[in-house]
């Protein structure tokens, strides 16, 4: 699972880059989609 996450946490870095670059979005939206990519990929 923790691959899983990581997949997710490299493709939000990479596309939300790509849309902040180009005036999208913003960086705190990039750090919102983390933030919620890591509640699913957390292990106890």
């Amino acid at each position: 699972m923790n691959f899983v996450g990581n997949i997710g946490y490299v493709a939000v870095a990479i596309f939300g880059g790509y849309l902040a670059i180009r005036g999208e979005i913003t960086v705190g939206n990039i750090q919102s989609f983390i933030q919620y990519n890591k509640q699913f990929t957390r292990t106890n």
